[in-house]
């Protein structure tokens, strides 16, 4: 199935809180028109304003002109009533702009990372803020984040009935009746080589 870009964008938002497009009027710290755009965009109202700035100064630095193309995007969201019909009716500029600032909010990051290179085309922005995390932050925990005390996965889940477990199992140092020692041992032949070899000597 193809998915189009106009096509993700109205879909980030699961559900467009009625009447958001009214609601973006309060001022904020920097550049209000980020933080308008960006209720927008992601159709939440709870915002945290720091991030939206963070995502200000980061694309600034990479798009030209981002100042004068965001003025321009808040422009034509403005006049519409109703979220997705108002992204649906962007042109092809302003979708783009938009979808770059929906990419922060998303990931965390602004621009592409790279593995292979010591110069990294992206910058950070949230981690806890970012919405991947924060849309299903009511099912799922917090990555790297532990739910609860030491040992808290060892209980049984309300309503599942389960075998009981082997004794130590919370231990970090347990190890499964039968399981191999994952311990890498040196060959003795090996050792007895490398102990009676010489120096090398330095030239």
């Amino acid at each position: 199935m193809d998915i189009s870009r106009r096509a993700t964008l109205i879909g980030l938002a699961a559900v467009a809180p009625l009447g958001m497009l009214r609601s973006t009027a309060a001022a904020a710290e920097g550049n209000a028109d980020i933080v308008k755009v960006s209720r927008i965009i992601l159709g939440r109202d709870d915002l945290d304003l720091g991030i939206a700035q963070r995502v200000f100064e980061a694309l600034s630095d990479r798009v030209d002109g981002f100042e004068g193309k965001l003025a321009k995007l808040a422009a034509a969201l403005g006049g519409a009533t109703e979220r997705d019909a108002a992204l649906s009716q962007l042109g092809d500029e302003d979708l783009d702009l938009a979808l770059a600032i929906a990419q922060p909010w998303y990931t965390g990051t602004a621009g592409i990372g790279s593995e292979h290179s010591f110069t990294d085309g992206a910058v950070f922005v949230t981690f806890l803020g970012a919405e991947a995390l924060r849309s299903v932050e009511h099912v799922l925990p917090m990555q790297t984040y532990s739910t609860g005390a030491p040992g808290w996965w060892a209980e049984t889940p309300d309503g599942v009935t389960a075998p009981a477990m082997p004794d130590g199992i919370r231990d970090w140092a347990y190890m499964p009746p039968g399981a191999n020692d994952p311990t890498a041992r040196a060959d003795p032949e090996f050792l007895k080589l490398v102990m009676s070899a010489k120096p090398t000597p330095m030239k």
